[in-house]
């Protein structure tokens, strides 16, 4: 047997596995379900217990439980991780985009930046208290939290490659920044 032919019987068998899973989560009898996808008891047993049919029938059969078939081949996975990346990027660049906002406001406002400052500072020294950050982002939040009201929107506004994604996305900022918890939500996912 080939390569391809073993792959191709690993996937049926899985298919079947996983719609049987789906039957039996959602407590449908075999009857109900080939009743229902207008096949044969039969044909469902097959394509359960990984023997295949007919892609007509296995859509049929996915369709009455509601369940998806995707069908993946190695261009579609890498089009898949490349769409992953372009979306945590675009993340990323609204993470930067909202501190820069951030520390225009510091930097024309220090009365109303102060108070940002303060609480951030506060959730800070509640992480470190937690050890529930991790102590690179706690050191690097503390460094850049010191000083001035524009002294902080500065080293805000100073944002570039030395910071990682994940300090702009584990920020003290979180309640100034977003205002929407969907668009913090949004942005950090």
């Amino acid at each position: 047997m080939s390569e391809i032919s073993s792959n191709m019987n690993q996937a049926i068998k899985r298919l079947g596995q996983n719609l049987r899973a789906v039957r039996e989560s959602g407590k449908r009898s075999q009857e109900d379900v080939a009743s229902a996808a207008k096949i044969g008891r039969s044909t469902l047993l097959h394509v359960e217990s990984g023997k295949g049919a007919s892609l007509s029938k296995i859509m049929a059969i996915a369709h009455v439980l509601g369940a998806d078939i995707v069908l993946a081949c190695p261009e579609s996975a890498q089009a898949v991780r490349r769409l992953a990346r372009l979306e945590q990027g675009a993340k990323v660049q609204l993470a930067r985009e909202a501190h820069l906002r951030l520390a225009v406001l510091m930097l024309g406002d220090a009365v109303a930046g102060k108070p940002l400052i303060d609480d951030a500072r506060k959730t800070v020294s509640v992480w470190r208290a937690n050890k529930s950050c991790s102590p690179f982002y706690i050191e690097s939040w503390e460094a850049l939290l010191k000083g001035s009201v524009k002294e902080v929107g500065k080293s805000l506004g100073a944002i570039d490659e030395r910071w990682s994604n994940a300090l702009l996305q584990n920020t003290p900022f979180s309640s100034a920044l977003f205002t929407d918890r969907k668009d913090h939500a949004r942005a950090t996912r």
